[in-house]
């Protein structure tokens, strides 16, 4: 399944991952846009990390543990906010 789902995330030469962040009804609108953001943003960027280590490592590793990778260089492709604050968040790393 690993070898599946990171072989869909490579297009035109770069590994694409979505995360999600979602809004907490304790803060405002204005912190929940930045909070959002910044949680999908990070989950995104896990999610290439995964992709990036499963791909250089036979798709071998424990899910739920952090992989020893970095992922410079990623660049946000999308944004996007729903009705009820959640942000969908996509990036992108070149190969």
């Amino acid at each position: 399944m690993r070898r599946e789902a990171a072989s869909k995330q490579v297009i035109g030469g770069a590994i694409y991952a979505a995360g999600v962040g979602k809004p907490n009804p304790a803060m405002d609108a204005a912190q929940n846009r930045i909070e959002t953001t910044r949680a999908a943003t990070l989950d995104a960027v896990r999610w290439l990390a995964y992709f990036i280590y499963w791909r250089a490592n036979n798709f071998k590793t424990i899910f739920g543990s952090m992989p020893d990778v970095s992922v410079p260089g990623f660049e946000t492709v999308r944004m996007e906010f729903l009705d009820d604050g959640t942000c969908i968040a996509e990036v992108k790393i070149k190969l």
